[in-house]
């Protein structure tokens, strides 16, 4: 016998009782309650303390199976909205429910955040399910049948096809929303809305090595809508420019400037990186330094991302600085060396 099933045979035992009240507790318990009210009744009605009483073992059978629902994010949140029939048609191919839209921000960073790594808090405003009825509506979110379907969820709708013809046709009844339930009395906390306003705060990791571009998402914290999957909330990182470095891939590109003196001659000058530390770039006293010719720095670029251990690498481009004017005597000395 496949696991569904045994799933889908515990399941019947427990259509007709309420897994809140399974477990003695109200709509509005948090996790922790249910695990204590767990522990408390499975004491209770443990075949061990029960030895031969079909009766407790079948109880206990119904409490674990309530417990198994009710820890569980997206299990509760669909029999709190469906009931059990939604959680069977979950039990036997997934969820059926259409995802909802996406919620997208963009986390403005530096190129010093990303090549140290930083965090941000951000806050945002978004409906969620009600927690005095959890998302149902109804008062205790307890219902009564549908007066217009008669608890079918389908109501007959007459159809014009053709001159002076008129067929049925079944549609989902208005008024339940193909549910064959409605609510006795609407929830006070939400007005029977099934939602209402939250300030959700989220703790952005940006990681290092992170790129201009890059996603960090969220899984379900967008705005929860009644019988859909919450959607994502989805930050993109938007770096902003550097006044001395440019980033391409995971290398740095940085502009040196040099004297023609010390493009002729030698010379040796640091470059205080992104967090700090410094970089020697020198050349040889034979070494003649062309104009926006490049020195690499091996291992001086950004971290590779999930792979903080390895960078890329640094571009120094050779900007060299020509003097405005040249006196006479400078001019016959050039000369001089030139012609030598």
């Amino acid at each position: 016998m496949t696991t569904v099933v045994l799933l889908l045979i515990v399941l019947q035992s427990v259509m007709s009782q309420n897994l809140y009240e399974l477990l003695e507790i109200n709509k509005e318990a948090n996790e922790a309650d249910v695990k204590r009210a767990f522990r408390k009744l499975s004491l209770k009605y443990h075949p061990d303390k029960n030895p031969g009483s079909e009766e407790a073992a079948d109880k206990f059978k119904q409490i674990n199976r309530a417990y198994e629902i009710l820890t569980d994010k997206d299990k509760r949140q669909v029999y709190d909205q469906q009931g059990l029939e939604g959680l069977e048609r979950l039990e036997r191919g997934g969820d059926n429910r259409q995802k909802g839209p996406n919620a997208k921000a963009e986390v403005h960073v530096s190129l010093e955040d990303l090549y140290l790594g930083t965090t941000r808090d951000m806050s945002i405003t978004r409906n969620v399910y009600c927690p005095k009825c959890r998302g149902t509506g109804a008062k205790d979110g307890k219902t009564k049948q549908c007066p217009k379907c008669k608890g079918q969820g389908i109501t007959m709708q007459k159809v014009q096809v053709g001159f002076g013809m008129q067929m049925q046709m079944q549609v989902q009844c208005d008024q339940c929303g193909g549910r064959g339930q409605v609510n006795q009395a609407n929830c006070g906390h939400c007005r029977g809305r099934k939602v209402v306003n939250d300030v959700k705060s989220l703790n952005i990791v940006i990681e290092k090595g992170m790129k201009d571009g890059d996603e960090i998402v969220f899984q379900k914290e967008a705005e929860q809508i009644p019988d859909m999957i919450p959607g994502d909330v989805i930050f993109t990182v938007k770096q902003s420019s550097h006044n001395r470095f440019k980033r391409v891939g995971d290398n740095l590109f940085y502009d040196l400037k040099i004297s023609l003196e010390e493009a002729l001659l030698g010379f040796s000058k640091r470059i205080t990186h992104l967090d700090g530390h410094l970089v020697e770039v020198s050349s040889k006293s034979d070494e003649v330094i062309q104009p926006f010719s490049w020195k690499v720095i091996t291992g001086e670029g950004m971290p590779k991302r999930n792979m903080y251990s390895e960078f890329g690498d640094l571009h120094v481009k050779m900007i060299i600085e020509f003097p405005k004017t040249l006196n006479e005597k400078q001019k016959q000395l050039i000369d001089q060396i030139l012609q030598a």
